[in-house]
């Protein structure tokens, strides 16, 4: 499917962003925000004001954007539900089954500023994440935004996001796709010639789409559609599910990383290896015969290569 070099799960030391089954929702992945903001924002603030200041202190600051994980999605429907989901140039666009609203877009960049974003968040008293950090460092961001210090882009994006807020509940394009979607971005790395009638293959920002299939389903209430998706984070947040008039009628979830046991491991990171980059031997990723990953195999691999 793609040449990215596959992430091992068993390598990492943080934990994938694993979405819930399908029976319930997919969750945000990063983005899920806590159901009792209140008790997340009193966890920060009844810290000590010295731990709260050193703890902050040690926090590094990065202008670095972090990339997302790629997810591949493989959907198949009848054509008639496939065509439903296709634009003008024969691609996938969520837009077709959830349209957004066009004037959610900012300043027509994509780019968004982050001080803008954080002052919209402060005065519109958006709750934090429930992670206690995360939620640290939000508050910190939104406490130290001001109008004043604004660069004329930024303090425009400000009143942009405020507008769209109080109009539609969302401050951009990435806020609503992430709540309307289940993914900050709509559908990428596809190809319209690798599409058939009944078939299309693309990828998405950290989590499968499950809104975007659950409301074509019940689009298409007497349809059955199947689903398959992967993470690049090898053997994390995968599966497969069938789904009919918005029920889901048949999944095999992987679960989090730390909760599969050897077996459940070995299994979905052949699914998602498989899925993923199905024209690859696993060999030249250091996977061996029970998809483990050896070094040794990934050495011996590229030796065999370079010999033949």
């Amino acid at each position: 499917m793609n040449g990215r070099t596959p992430r091992h799960s068993h390598l990492h030391q943080c934990e994938s962003r694993q979405p819930a089954a399908p029976t319930g929702k997919l969750t945000r992945g990063q983005d899920n925000v806590t159901s009792q903001p209140l008790e997340a924002v009193n966890k920060v603030l009844q810290l000590p004001l010295a731990v709260f200041i050193e703890r902050v202190a040690a926090i590094k600051p990065t202008k670095e954007k972090r990339m997302p994980n790629h997810v591949t999605n493989i959907i198949e429907a009848s054509p008639s539900a496939i065509k439903s989901m296709l634009n003008e140039h024969g691609l996938v666009d969520f837009c077709q089954i959830i349209p957004k609203h066009s004037d959610l877009d900012l300043d027509g960049s994509g780019a968004i500023h982050g001080d803008s974003e954080n002052a919209a968040e402060l005065m519109c008293k958006e709750p934090p994440s429930n992670n206690e950090l995360i939620a640290r460092l939000e508050l910190v961001n939104r406490l130290r935004s001001s109008a004043l210090q604004m660069s004329n882009e930024s303090f425009e994006q400000f009143v942009m996001m405020m507008r769209n807020k109080r109009k539609h509940g969302f401050y951009h394009c990435m806020d609503y796709a992430r709540n309307a979607w289940g993914t900050k971005w709509n559908a990428y790395s596809q190809s319209a010639e690798d599409n058939t009638d009944s078939r299309v293959t693309f990828e998405t920002a950290w989590s499968h789409p499950y809104p975007v299939i659950e409301a074509l389903s019940k689009k298409f209430p007497d349809e059955i559609i199947s689903i398959k998706y992967a993470d690049e984070d090898t053997g994390s947040n995968c599966g497969t599910y069938t789904i009919k008039n918005g029920e889901v009628i048949e999944q095999n979830i992987a679960p989090s990383w730390k909760e599969q046991t050897t077996e459940q491991k070995r299994f979905f990171t052949e699914f998602a290896f498989r899925l993923c980059h199905p024209d690859t031997d696993p060999r030249q990723y250091g996977y061996d015969e029970n998809f483990e990953y050896d070094e040794a195999v990934e050495e011996a691999f590229s030796a065999e290569q370079k010999s033949a």
